[in-house]
């Protein structure tokens, strides 16, 4: 990431990261705010806040 996303990246970017586990590194994190980059979280998974998925079609099993 560090060798080929953030280099890449226009200054001053909003990076938008899901819950997956690698988002959550402490070195990750870092290495996209000390570039100067705002860090935004998704809300973890709720199928209930999303009308496109309707009743009972998002959970998980």
């Amino acid at each position: 990431m560090t060798q080929e996303l953030i280099p890449k990246l226009h200054p001053h970017r909003i990076i938008v990261m899901d819950n997956a586990t690698f988002h959550k590194r402490k070195d990750t994190q870092s290495a996209i705010l000390n570039a100067g980059h705002t860090l935004e979280d998704l809300p973890p998974h709720s199928p209930d806040l999303n009308p496109i998925m309707g009743p009972g079609k998002g959970y998980q099993r």
